[in-house]
């Protein structure tokens, strides 16, 4: 059962599927370091349910990442 759209649209929180109860979400990053290539970095949840470490993250060139802090 997928959040409601509407409702859950662009905030922190996921919903927890068997309790149905909301959690706040963070993200990490983890970093793979190529000889030869581009390094990769992952985004994923920070404290992942089973499901979500198998389908919530996404992967991209290192040199496609910006800090944060220097963009504000």
């Amino acid at each position: 059962m997928a959040p409601d759209s509407e409702t859950d649209a662009g905030r922190d929180v996921a919903t927890d599927e068997r309790t149905r109860t909301r959690r706040p979400q963070g993200l990490a990053s983890t970093v793979v370091r190529y000889d030869g290539r581009p390094d990769r970095v992952t985004f994923h949840p920070d404290d992942p349910s089973p499901e979500e470490r198998l389908t919530a993250w996404v992967s991209v060139d290192r040199d496609a990442v910006c800090d944060l802090a220097a963009m504000r």
